[in-house]
Protein backbone atom coordinates (compact mmCIF):
# COMPACT_ATOMS: atom_id res chain seq x y z
CA UNK A 1 0.00 0.00 0.00
CA UNK A 2 1.24 3.55 -0.89
CA UNK A 3 -0.08 6.52 -0.43
CA UNK A 4 1.17 10.39 -1.80
CA UNK A 5 1.29 12.39 1.07
CA UNK A 6 4.11 14.70 3.26
CA UNK A 7 5.62 13.57 6.40
CA UNK A 8 3.03 15.95 8.22
CA UNK A 9 0.49 13.67 8.27
CA UNK A 10 -0.79 14.37 4.50
CA UNK A 11 -0.78 18.43 4.74
CA UNK A 12 0.80 19.53 1.88
CA UNK A 13 0.93 23.12 0.90
CA UNK A 14 -1.40 24.87 -1.83
CA UNK A 15 -0.38 28.95 -1.40
CA UNK A 16 2.53 30.83 0.06
CA UNK A 17 3.20 33.96 0.52
CA UNK A 18 6.45 34.71 -1.55
CA UNK A 19 9.63 35.05 1.40
CA UNK A 20 6.98 34.29 4.26
CA UNK A 21 6.77 31.39 7.11
CA UNK A 22 4.85 31.01 10.25
CA UNK A 23 3.23 28.84 12.32
CA UNK A 24 0.10 27.09 11.96
CA UNK A 25 -3.14 29.86 12.94
CA UNK A 26 -6.28 28.85 11.97
CA UNK A 27 -8.05 25.23 10.68
CA UNK A 28 -11.15 24.70 8.16
CA UNK A 29 -10.62 21.16 7.91
CA UNK A 30 -9.03 20.10 6.06
CA UNK A 31 -7.74 23.56 5.37
CA UNK A 32 -5.38 24.91 7.72
CA UNK A 33 -4.48 28.32 7.66
CA UNK A 34 -0.88 29.99 8.03
CA UNK A 35 0.71 33.40 9.73
CA UNK A 36 2.72 33.47 6.69
CA UNK A 37 -0.68 33.54 4.78
CA UNK A 38 0.06 29.86 3.61
CA UNK A 39 -3.25 27.60 3.16
CA UNK A 40 -2.16 23.91 3.62
CA UNK A 41 -4.82 21.23 2.96
CA UNK A 42 -4.61 17.95 5.18
CA UNK A 43 -5.43 14.90 2.24
CA UNK A 44 -6.17 12.30 4.99
CA UNK A 45 -8.98 14.67 5.72
CA UNK A 46 -10.37 15.39 2.50
CA UNK A 47 -13.97 14.03 0.97
CA UNK A 48 -13.75 11.22 -1.04
CA UNK A 49 -15.13 11.99 -4.87
CA UNK A 50 -18.27 10.48 -5.77
CA UNK A 51 -17.63 10.60 -9.52
CA UNK A 52 -15.41 8.11 -10.62
CA UNK A 53 -13.65 7.42 -13.73
CA UNK A 54 -12.37 4.30 -15.63
CA UNK A 55 -9.25 5.04 -17.48
CA UNK A 56 -7.31 2.66 -19.81
CA UNK A 57 -4.94 5.58 -21.00
CA UNK A 58 -3.52 8.69 -20.02
CA UNK A 59 -1.08 11.52 -20.70
CA UNK A 60 -0.28 14.87 -20.47
CA UNK A 61 -0.30 18.23 -22.48
CA UNK A 62 0.03 21.56 -22.21
CA UNK A 63 -2.64 23.72 -24.15
CA UNK A 64 -4.39 27.08 -24.05
CA UNK A 65 -2.54 28.60 -21.01
CA UNK A 66 -2.47 25.48 -18.96
CA UNK A 67 -1.66 21.77 -18.31
CA UNK A 68 -4.28 19.38 -19.10
CA UNK A 69 -4.38 16.20 -17.47
CA UNK A 70 -5.51 13.58 -20.07
CA UNK A 71 -7.49 10.02 -19.51
CA UNK A 72 -9.10 7.60 -21.45
CA UNK A 73 -11.70 4.82 -21.90
CA UNK A 74 -10.56 2.50 -25.07
CA UNK A 75 -13.53 1.64 -27.37
CA UNK A 76 -13.82 -2.20 -27.68
CA UNK A 77 -16.09 -2.27 -30.05
CA UNK A 78 -14.14 0.64 -32.66
CA UNK A 79 -11.08 0.70 -33.91
CA UNK A 80 -9.01 3.35 -32.92
CA UNK A 81 -11.80 5.11 -31.42
CA UNK A 82 -12.50 6.18 -27.61
CA UNK A 83 -15.15 5.27 -25.85
CA UNK A 84 -14.87 8.48 -23.45
CA UNK A 85 -11.74 11.15 -22.57
CA UNK A 86 -11.76 13.32 -19.36
CA UNK A 87 -9.65 16.35 -19.49
CA UNK A 88 -8.44 17.79 -16.14
CA UNK A 89 -6.82 21.21 -16.73
CA UNK A 90 -4.13 22.25 -14.03
CA UNK A 91 -2.94 26.04 -13.77
CA UNK A 92 1.01 26.04 -14.61
CA UNK A 93 2.76 26.69 -11.39
CA UNK A 94 0.45 23.69 -9.11
CA UNK A 95 0.65 21.58 -11.86
CA UNK A 96 4.74 21.47 -11.49
CA UNK A 97 5.38 22.46 -7.68
CA UNK A 98 2.58 20.23 -6.52
CA UNK A 99 1.49 17.63 -8.69
CA UNK A 100 5.06 17.25 -10.05
CA UNK A 101 7.18 17.83 -7.19
CA UNK A 102 5.17 16.19 -4.40
CA UNK A 103 5.31 13.20 -6.93
CA UNK A 104 9.00 12.56 -6.71
CA UNK A 105 9.30 10.12 -3.63
CA UNK A 106 5.84 8.19 -4.95
CA UNK A 107 6.71 8.14 -8.05
CA UNK A 108 10.15 6.13 -6.95
CA UNK A 109 8.23 3.49 -5.20
CA UNK A 110 6.13 3.28 -7.85
CA UNK A 111 8.59 2.23 -10.50
CA UNK A 112 9.76 -0.66 -8.11
CA UNK A 113 5.96 -1.84 -7.43
CA UNK A 114 6.04 -1.94 -11.55
CA UNK A 115 9.41 -3.59 -12.18
CA UNK A 116 8.31 -6.49 -9.75
CA UNK A 117 5.54 -7.51 -11.84
CA UNK A 118 6.61 -9.58 -15.18
CA UNK A 119 3.16 -9.17 -16.96
CA UNK A 120 3.21 -8.15 -20.51
CA UNK A 121 1.43 -5.12 -19.68
CA UNK A 122 2.41 -3.04 -22.75
CA UNK A 123 0.67 -0.99 -24.85
CA UNK A 124 -0.07 0.35 -28.65
CA UNK A 125 2.73 2.88 -29.18
CA UNK A 126 -0.61 4.81 -30.37
CA UNK A 127 -0.97 8.85 -30.13
CA UNK A 128 -4.03 8.68 -28.00
CA UNK A 129 -4.40 12.30 -28.27
CA UNK A 130 -5.16 12.09 -31.71
CA UNK A 131 -7.91 9.24 -31.48
CA UNK A 132 -11.44 10.71 -32.13
CA UNK A 133 -13.76 10.11 -29.04
CA UNK A 134 -17.48 9.51 -28.45
CA UNK A 135 -17.81 11.46 -25.36
CA UNK A 136 -15.84 13.86 -23.62
CA UNK A 137 -15.41 15.99 -20.85
CA UNK A 138 -13.14 18.83 -19.17
CA UNK A 139 -12.75 20.82 -16.04
CA UNK A 140 -10.77 22.50 -13.66
CA UNK A 141 -8.45 20.92 -10.76
CA UNK A 142 -5.70 22.17 -8.86
CA UNK A 143 -5.22 19.59 -6.04
CA UNK A 144 -4.75 15.91 -6.03
CA UNK A 145 -3.57 13.03 -3.71
CA UNK A 146 -2.25 9.66 -5.52
CA UNK A 147 -2.70 6.06 -3.82
CA UNK A 148 -1.72 2.80 -4.77
CA UNK A 149 -2.39 -0.99 -3.72
CA UNK A 150 -0.13 -3.71 -5.60
CA UNK A 151 -1.31 -2.83 -9.37
CA UNK A 152 -4.41 -0.88 -8.45
CA UNK A 153 -3.89 3.40 -8.49
CA UNK A 154 -6.26 6.00 -8.00
CA UNK A 155 -5.82 10.25 -8.19
CA UNK A 156 -8.72 11.94 -6.89
CA UNK A 157 -8.75 15.52 -8.12
CA UNK A 158 -9.90 18.60 -6.30
CA UNK A 159 -10.39 22.34 -6.94
CA UNK A 160 -10.05 25.02 -4.61
CA UNK A 161 -11.71 28.53 -6.11
CA UNK A 162 -9.23 30.96 -7.26
CA UNK A 163 -12.07 33.49 -6.13
CA UNK A 164 -11.60 31.82 -2.34
CA UNK A 165 -7.92 32.37 -2.52
CA UNK A 166 -7.91 35.77 -4.06
CA UNK A 167 -10.56 36.46 -1.31
CA UNK A 168 -7.86 35.30 1.07
CA UNK A 169 -4.99 37.07 -0.22
CA UNK A 170 -6.82 40.03 -0.12
CA UNK A 171 -7.57 40.03 3.68
CA UNK A 172 -11.53 39.78 2.81
CA UNK A 173 -12.14 36.55 4.92
CA UNK A 174 -11.21 32.78 4.05
CA UNK A 175 -15.51 31.73 4.68
CA UNK A 176 -14.75 31.32 0.39
CA UNK A 177 -12.22 28.62 1.07
CA UNK A 178 -13.90 25.46 0.14
CA UNK A 179 -12.09 22.85 -1.66
CA UNK A 180 -14.23 20.96 -3.87
CA UNK A 181 -14.36 17.10 -4.16
CA UNK A 182 -14.20 16.80 -8.66
CA UNK A 183 -13.35 13.20 -9.29
CA UNK A 184 -11.60 9.91 -8.59
CA UNK A 185 -9.56 7.91 -11.58
CA UNK A 186 -9.04 4.61 -11.32
CA UNK A 187 -6.57 3.23 -13.37
CA UNK A 188 -3.05 0.83 -13.67
CA UNK A 189 0.44 1.30 -11.57
CA UNK A 190 1.94 1.14 -14.73
CA UNK A 191 -0.47 3.83 -16.34
CA UNK A 192 0.39 6.33 -13.50
CA UNK A 193 3.92 5.66 -13.71
CA UNK A 194 3.77 6.38 -17.67
CA UNK A 195 1.63 9.84 -16.80
CA UNK A 196 4.59 10.96 -13.71
CA UNK A 197 6.78 10.21 -16.17
CA UNK A 198 5.61 12.50 -18.52
CA UNK A 199 4.65 15.04 -15.94
CA UNK A 200 8.30 15.14 -14.38
CA UNK A 201 9.62 16.05 -18.31
CA UNK A 202 7.20 18.53 -19.09
CA UNK A 203 7.60 20.19 -15.21
CA UNK A 204 11.23 20.46 -15.87
CA UNK A 205 11.05 22.42 -18.97
CA UNK A 206 7.93 24.78 -17.22
CA UNK A 207 9.98 25.43 -14.02
CA UNK A 208 12.60 27.78 -15.57
CA UNK A 209 9.92 30.05 -17.47
CA UNK A 210 7.15 30.07 -14.00
CA UNK A 211 7.85 33.71 -12.40
CA UNK A 212 9.93 33.39 -8.86
CA UNK A 213 6.30 34.70 -7.41
CA UNK A 214 4.45 32.23 -8.60
CA UNK A 215 6.37 29.21 -7.48
CA UNK A 216 4.73 27.30 -4.53
CA UNK A 217 6.66 25.80 -1.60
CA UNK A 218 5.25 22.70 -0.54
CA UNK A 219 5.10 22.01 3.02
CA UNK A 220 7.46 20.29 5.00
CA UNK A 221 7.19 17.28 8.03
Amino acid sequence: MGKRMSKDKGMQRLHTVSGQRGAVRQTIDPITLGTDGSILINAAHLTTPSVVYDADVAWAKRRYGAVSLFFAKIDLDKANTLHSRLELRYPDELFVEHFVKNAEEFRARVREVVQKFHTDDSRPEIDYSRLPTERSHSQWVNFDHIARAGTQASLDFYHLSPSGIAKYVQKQGSDSLEITPCVRVLTTTREVLRLLDEAAEMAAQMKPLLPEDLRVNRAKG
